[in-house]
Protein backbone atom coordinates (compact mmCIF):
# COMPACT_ATOMS: atom_id res chain seq x y z
CA UNK A 1 0.00 0.00 0.00
CA UNK A 2 2.44 2.13 0.96
CA UNK A 3 5.08 1.51 -2.12
CA UNK A 4 1.77 2.47 -4.22
CA UNK A 5 1.34 5.62 -2.33
CA UNK A 6 4.64 6.56 -3.23
CA UNK A 7 5.16 5.43 -6.75
CA UNK A 8 1.20 7.73 -7.64
CA UNK A 9 3.12 10.65 -5.48
CA UNK A 10 6.39 10.45 -7.73
CA UNK A 11 4.47 10.06 -10.72
CA UNK A 12 1.94 12.68 -9.91
CA UNK A 13 4.60 15.07 -8.59
CA UNK A 14 2.53 15.44 -5.23
CA UNK A 15 4.87 17.09 -3.13
CA UNK A 16 5.43 20.17 -5.05
CA UNK A 17 1.30 20.43 -5.63
CA UNK A 18 1.04 19.41 -2.17
CA UNK A 19 3.58 22.34 -1.02
CA UNK A 20 2.20 25.26 -3.42
CA UNK A 21 -1.36 24.67 -1.69
CA UNK A 22 0.12 24.72 1.40
CA UNK A 23 1.74 28.05 1.07
CA UNK A 24 -1.37 29.47 -0.54
CA UNK A 25 -3.84 28.85 1.86
CA UNK A 26 -1.12 29.84 4.17
CA UNK A 27 -0.91 33.12 2.97
CA UNK A 28 -4.71 33.42 2.80
CA UNK A 29 -5.08 32.20 6.38
CA UNK A 30 -3.31 35.22 7.27
CA UNK A 31 -4.56 37.50 5.64
CA UNK A 32 -7.79 36.64 6.73
CA UNK A 33 -6.48 36.71 10.53
CA UNK A 34 -5.37 40.22 9.95
CA UNK A 35 -8.50 41.42 8.20
CA UNK A 36 -10.38 40.10 11.38
CA UNK A 37 -7.55 41.96 14.15
CA UNK A 38 -7.61 45.29 12.27
CA UNK A 39 -11.26 45.32 11.89
CA UNK A 40 -11.47 43.94 16.28
CA UNK A 41 -8.79 47.10 16.61
CA UNK A 42 -10.70 49.69 14.82
CA UNK A 43 -13.94 49.00 16.55
CA UNK A 44 -12.16 49.38 19.68
CA UNK A 45 -10.63 52.42 18.70
CA UNK A 46 -13.96 54.06 17.55
CA UNK A 47 -15.56 53.07 20.41
CA UNK A 48 -13.54 54.49 22.88
CA UNK A 49 -13.54 57.50 21.49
Amino acid sequence: MIERFKTYAKISDFGSIARRYFVNNFYDGMLTIIGILLGFFILIFKEGQ
